[in-house]
């Protein structure tokens, strides 16, 4: 079975892959934020690198690293936010 997702990506990480998205697979019975952070840093050594810093937004809103994905959900990875 499994859950395939699209996350958007902005800024550094953008950059880092060269792509706007990447599509990823999770077999996970019931994937969670923590899953998906968990394959990209596996996959993406840049991802990996940045991880202690991104958020993840879930139908744009901050998700903690327990939220449930499904299908459909709109994810993105939310570099750190500068500036003051």
């Amino acid at each position: 079975m499994g859950l395939e997702l699209e996350v958007k990506l902005f800024a550094g990480v953008r950059e880092a892959l060269g792509r706007e998205s990447v599509r990823v697979r999770l077999e996970a019975a019931e994937p969670r934020v923590a899953d998906l952070l968990e394959h990209l840093a596996a996959e993406h050594p840049e991802i990996e690198r940045r991880r202690a810093s991104l958020g993840v937004a879930v139908n744009q809103e901050l998700a903690s690293p327990q939220r449930a994905l499904q299908a459909g959900d709109e994810v993105a990875l939310i570099p750190p936010l500068g500036g003051g």
